[in-house]
């Protein structure tokens, strides 16, 4: 897999962030997504970010890859990222605070597929980048459908 690059206008700063955020304990995965990852921002846009902690795991906990690279982990923790303190660095690196940053193992399934598709990884092994790629895809390609199809069914209920 081949790493998205972010438009030549954007990689000053994401050598910075990149600087500032390097070996953070914890840190798994740090992506930007969003238009500035397309190439498509403006003046006014912000920069959208988003991060996968690194999982600890209990001693007496089962892991299990299968064969499409599916990982399952029972009793599996998130170690300490502090989000306040992440968005801090990022937002001082970029010396703006136009940021916003999602932990992508909690955030909605569009907003996953969507860092999948168009995200520009800033720290993070090209493994971990690609099994939340799959996973991320994998979800959405279930998932969508229904979702959009609930999403219709309100919709249609607002113009009664």
């Amino acid at each position: 897999m081949t790493y998205r690059r972010a438009g030549s206008g954007s990689e000053p700063a994401l050598a910075a962030v990149r600087a500032a955020v390097a070996g953070r304990p914890g840190l798994g995965l740090l992506l930007l997504h969003g238009s500035r990852s397309r190439g498509e921002e403006h003046t006014g846009s912000d920069w959208d970010f988003g991060y996968l902690a690194d999982v600890s795991v209990d001693g007496d906990t089962d892991v299990s890859v299968d064969s499409d690279t599916e990982v399952s982990v029972d009793k599996a923790t998130d170690v300490s990222v502090d989000p306040a303190a992440l968005y801090d660095t990022i937002a001082s690196a970029l010396g703006t605070d136009a940021v916003d940053l999602a932990d992508l193992r909690t955030s909605s399934a569009l907003l996953r597929f969507e860092a999948a598709r168009d995200g520009v990884v800033v720290v993070g092994a090209e493994e971990e980048h690609r099994r939340f790629v799959l996973e991320a895809v994998h979800f959405w390609c279930d998932a969508g459908p229904v979702i959009r199809r609930a999403q219709a069914e309100v919709l249609a209920g607002l113009d009664r």
